[in-house]
C-alpha cells in the first residue's frame, strides 16, 4: 500500500459504470471483527449471500468528483502497511470499496464538510489471509468508520486520520484490448468470492482484431469476441480436454458458463467485470 507503481494507461474501451459493478459491492454483510478471527492461510475463499439490495442509488452530497472514479495509494506515511500490500478505492453509485490486499469491504458513503466515511459497518468478502493482512483490514475498516479527513486536488485524493497520511491517486480505466486479465473473484447468488489459492488463476486476454484467448483454471481456450460500450458476445469456445481437479473443475465451469455469448461487462480503473445473467466475474488487469 505504500509502494509506488506504475498505473495502468490508456482509456481505450471506457465502459458505461453501474449494473455490474454494483454486483460486486453487494457482498457478505460481515463485521471485520468476524473476519478478523478467521483461520489464516490458504485455501478457497467463501462469502455468504447478502442480506438485502445495496444501499444508496445515488451519488452522496459533495462526492460528485468521487463517484465513478477508482484511486489507488501511491505513499503512506504515520502507518506501515503490509508488505507488497496495495491500496485501492473505488467510488460508484453512492457506494465505496476498499481493498488493501485481502478482502474487499465495501458499502455506502458519506464525503460532506471534508470528511470522507462509510455511513454503516461495509460488506466484505470472506477470505482467509495472513492475520497480518485482517489486521490492516481492521485498520482500514476502524478509520473509514471513524472517517478521513479528505481533500481532492485534480487527480489526486489525499486522506487525513491523526499522523496518518494516504495519498492516491485516479486510476485510468484499462482497455479491454491488448490487457493481461487476471481473475481475482467470481460472483454468484449476489455474492463475490476470492478465487481459491488451491488452482492456478483463469485469465483472459483479447486483441484488437477480437481474437481471445481464455485460461478457465485448468483448460485453455480460444475465441472471438465482439466488442461495443457495454457488451462483450462471445463465439462457442474451442477448448483442451484436460482432466482437471474438483476446484479447477468448478471454477472451469462458472467461467464457461459467464463467458458464453452476449454478457454485460464494466471497466472500472483496472478492474473488469463481467456477469451473465446471475453469475458473474472480476478480473484485475496489467497492461
Amino acid at each position: 500500500m505504500g509502494h509506488s507503481r506504475r498505473l495502468p494507461a490508456g482509456t481505450e474501451g471506457r465502459t458505461r459504470r453501474g449494473a455490474a459493478l454494483g454486483g460486486v459491492l453487494v457482498m457478505a454483510a460481515i463485521l471485520l471483527a468476524a473476519c478478523g478471527s478467521s483461520d489464516s492461510g490458504g485455501g478457497a475463499a467463501t462469502t455468504t449471500k447478502a442480506p438485502g439490495s445495496k444501499a444508496g442509488s445515488t451519488s452522496p452530497t459533495g462526492a460528485d468528483e468521487l463517484d465513478g472514479n477508482q484511486y489507488v495509494a501511491t505513499g503512506i506515511t504515520g502507518y506501515e502497511p503490509v508488505a507488497d500490500s496495495q491500496l485501492t478505492l473505488t467510488f460508484e453509485d453512492g457506494q465505496m470499496s476498499a481493498n488493501a490486499g485481502c478482502n474487499t469491504l465495501g458499502g455506502a458513503y458519506s464525503f460532506e464538510d471534508g470528511t470522507l466515511k462509510w455511513t454503516d459497518a461495509p460488506r466484505a468478502t470472506m477470505m482467509a489471509c495472513s492475520d497480518e493482512l485482517m489486521a490492516q483490514d481492521t485498520w482500514l475498516t476502524d478509520h473509514f468508520t471513524e472517517g478521513f479527513e479528505a481533500e481532492i486536488d485534480g487527480k489526486t485524493l489525499t486522506l487525513t486520520s491523526g499522523d496518518v497520511v494516504i495519498t492516491l491517486e485516479i486510476v485510468a480505466d484499462s482497455p479491454i484490448a491488448d490487457t493481461a486479465w487476471t481473475l481475482t473473484g467470481t460472483i454468484a447468488n449476489e455474492a463475490v468470492s476470492g478465487v481459491s489459492t488451491d488452482t492456478k488463476p483463469p485469465t483472459l486476454s483479447i486483441a484488437k482484431d477480437g481474437s481471445a484467448r481464455v485460461f478457465t483454471g485448468c483448460n485453455t481456450g480460444s475465441t472471438t469476441v465482439e466488442v461495443t460500450e457495454t457488451t462483450l458476445t462471445f463465439a462457442p469456445m474451442a477448448m483442451t480436454r484436460m482432466a482437471c481437479e474438483d476446484a479447477g473443475t468448478m471454477l472451469e465451469n462458472q467461467v464457461t458458463k459467464v463467458l458464453d455469448g452476449e454478457v454485460l461487462y464494466t471497466i472500472e480503473g483496472n478492474t473488469l467485470t463481467i456477469t451473465n445473467g446471475d453469475l458473474g466475474l472480476v478480473y484485475e488487469g496489467q497492461a
